[in-house]
């Protein structure tokens, strides 16, 4: 028989303006650096079409059914156990930790949550060495320890930079301001800019006094 496959991603709450929901959103959002309320609804549409299709499968007891819910919930590591009765017991952290997002700080590779979200978005992070660039990406069990960051973070503070992939860190100092005369270089000459309308008004002032000294000569020769 096999589990029905659902088009739709998300539902809305029922009551979209409850003040409790939304702070205890508010809170999930925060902790986990999600970009909007959205983001949650999915999560808990994914939850409660797992909790349907396993009783579902209780009620009908289909073999083949039951493994297609269970192996990829296995894989992804919510399960303590592999049975439908465990499938009640994910809760909506358990599924937000699982996140790339979440995975990707978890393991040191950024310095907070929310920039793990901005490599992500902009293709630095990498599963097995194909780019990923969706936060929302469920990391399974054994992709975790294949995730690669291919950026150097700096750390500001210490002035210290860290290649995540391989581990290694270099130090460097801190560089102090120099002035524009100093950054160019011994050999480097200054350009002076000119002013074309200054010199566009010399030359005609040449030109004039030019023409003046050749009238006082044509009439000394006379």
């Amino acid at each position: 028989m096999g589990i029905k496959k659902f088009d739709k991603k998300y539902s809305t709450p029922r009551h979209m303006w409850r003040g409790e929901r939304i702070n205890s959103e508010a809170e999930i959002i925060n902790r986990y650096g999600l970009k909007n309320h959205k983001e949650i609804w999915k999560v808990l549409f994914k939850l409660s079409r797992w909790r349907e299709l396993a009783r579902h499968l209780i009620i009908n007891r289909d073999s083949k059914g039951i493994d297609e819910l269970l192996n990829p919930v296995m894989n992804i590591g919510c399960l303590k156990e592999k049975t439908l009765e465990s499938v009640f017991e994910i809760s909506p952290n358990d599924m937000f930790e699982r996140r790339l997002q979440t995975v990707v700080f978890r393991k040191g590779l950024v310095r907070t949550i929310k920039q793990a979200r901005h490599l992500i978005v902009h293709r630095h992070i990498s599963i097995d060495n194909k780019v990923v660039n969706v936060p929302g990406y469920i990391v399974s069990s054994s992709e975790e320890s294949k995730i690669t960051c291919g950026l150097i973070i700096v750390n500001p503070k210490t002035a210290e930079t860290q290649t995540k992939e391989e581990g290694v860190k270099e130090t460097f100092a801190a560089h102090s301001y120099k002035k524009r005369s100093e950054r160019r270089g011994p050999n480097r000459k200054h350009i002076k800019k000119v002013d074309s309308r200054k010199q566009f008004g010399n030359s005609k002032k040449q030109s004039d006094n030019s023409g003046k000294d050749s009238k006082q000569s044509a009439g000394s020769k006379k």
